[in-house]
């Protein structure tokens, strides 16, 4: 009778164990019996090791809990999650140095054994990435030595999970290859193609995250963490030296030059000579806005004004409507370009454009008045009408900090000194005007504006 008893209490057991870790999944537990060939013994040893890893109490855990792991890996996740633990506690209470990489060892392979048994949670939504990120994190604590552990494991938990990635393993995926590279287990490419990797990464997980104050004030860390670990592999001449060989192997390989291109603008080293050989060999492959947009700077650094405005041009027509500040920053640097060709009217026009799709733009004032007060003397033929540009220059300086105070300053600057170009009071008088009259500037300029005299 007492067995009967134990045996439907067996079997009671069985089925709530089965309850909890019923899965859609495909692993290796996939034609095997749940519970072992000795499925009994199974249950046994699982609620014997159960209810003391519970209680913390991983010495008298670890014995049953090492029969489930070896008997019966298909019966429960938990003896993967209790694994763990149950492996750090004796981690720790180790006092022999081979002993504790060999539990070490171990523990790292309860990770590898998880996502062969269980690569999907109860929902049936693949986990393997998380196990691996997890895995690294133990890996890199306890193998310091070992650092490319951890590295392959979060470098694959990136590929299959992406932005979605654990948060803590984008920070640990550029800490393991540093490692690699202290150890000279690795060349510096591998820290500078993994922060170039992370630089997306960052940006789409907190995209992923938005409205989230709190995940996103995480990742604000991670990426500060990140920036600050990139520091010392960060100088143009590390990373010119990194890629000048890889470059001149293969200068037509698309992947390598969109890397150096990014990597070299982003660390603000766009005036080394590889960073525009890149960028003009990548443009001739895959135009861009981008790439456009870099060999108009590296035009308008040669003073080739022609073929800055070309680029510029260019990069304006390829920017998408999502990118509007860079449309708007090529617009005012074709401005400054037309206006170093003394193409006044092109330049004005320019300037224009930039109001009609932002009237608001203290900088498009900024500029409009430049190109007034550079090109006031080519309209008119004698002393007041060549000296009226300067008037409605500074009628522009005027406008630009009155619609953005960010450019006060700059404006007050430019009235300062073009206001001392104004015609004389016996200038004006001469001309048959007063002050404070209308006046139509005519020319390219053509504009009404107000008679002042300068003091």
């Amino acid at each position: 009778m007492r067995t009967n008893k134990i045996k439907v209490a067996l079997v009671l057991m069985i089925v709530a164990v089965t309850a909890l870790s019923t899965q859609a999944q495909e692993s290796a537990c996939k034609g095997m019996p749940k519970f072992g060939k000795d499925s009994v013994q199974c249950v046994t040893n699982l609620s014997l090791y159960r209810e003391p890893a519970k209680q913390k109490n991983y010495q008298d855990a670890y014995k049953p809990w090492k029969w489930v792991y070896e008997h019966c890996p298909c019966a429960s996740q938990y003896i993967y999650v209790d694994g763990i633990k149950i492996l750090e506690f004796r981690v720790n209470k180790s006092e022999d140095s081979l002993t504790r990489q060999n539990i070490i060892d171990s523990l790292l392979g309860v990770y590898d054994a998880r996502i062969k048994y269980f690569p999907k949670d109860p929902k049936g939504r693949s986990q393997i990435g998380n196990i691996l990120t997890r895995k690294a994190i133990d890996a890199f604590t306890l193998k310091p030595n070992e650092p490319e552990i951890a590295y392959n494991a979060v470098k694959q938990a990136i590929e299959l999970d992406g932005a979605e990635v654990l948060p803590e393993g984008l920070q640990l995926y550029l800490q393991s290859g540093i490692k690699m590279v202290e150890l000279n287990k690795a060349e510096k490419t591998i820290v500078v193609d993994a922060y170039d990797q992370l630089s997306d990464l960052m940006d789409n997980a907190m995209q992923l995250v938005a409205g989230d104050t709190i995940a996103v004030s995480k990742y604000l860390i991670i990426k500060n963490n990140i920036e600050s670990l990139f520091e010392p592999y960060a100088t143009c001449e590390d990373l010119v030296n990194i890629y000048q060989s890889k470059f001149e192997a293969n200068p037509n390989e698309t992947e390598l030059l969109r890397k150096i291109t990014k990597i070299l603008e982003k660390k603000k080293c766009t005036d080394k000579d590889l960073f525009f050989a890149a960028t003009e060999n990548l443009h001739k492959l895959e135009p861009s806005a981008s790439s456009a947009y870099m060999m108009a700077i590296k035009n308008m650094r040669e003073e080739k004004w022609s073929q800055a405005a070309k680029y510029l041009n260019e990069s304006i027509s390829l920017f998408s409507s999502e990118e509007a500040v860079k449309k708007e920053r090529a617009y005012s640097m074709l401005g400054q370009v037309y206006l170093a060709m003394k193409n006044y009217t092109a330049a004005k026009s320019t300037a224009l454009k930039m109001l009609e799709s932002n009237p608001y733009d203290g900088n498009a004032y900024i500029l409009l008045g430049d190109i007034y007060a550079t090109g006031a003397t080519t309209c008119g033929d004698n002393e007041l009408s060549k000296r009226a540009g300067y008037w409605v220059a500074v009628d522009k300086y005027i406008q630009a900090k009155k619609v953005d105070p960010e450019v006060a300053e700059t404006a007050n600057k430019r009235i300062a000194t073009y206001s001392a170009y104004f015609p004389s009071i016996e200038t004006i008088f001469f001309h048959g005007y007063k002050e404070g009259e209308s006046y139509r500037v005519e020319c390219w300029i053509n504009e009404t504006t107000t008679v002042r005299a300068s003091r």
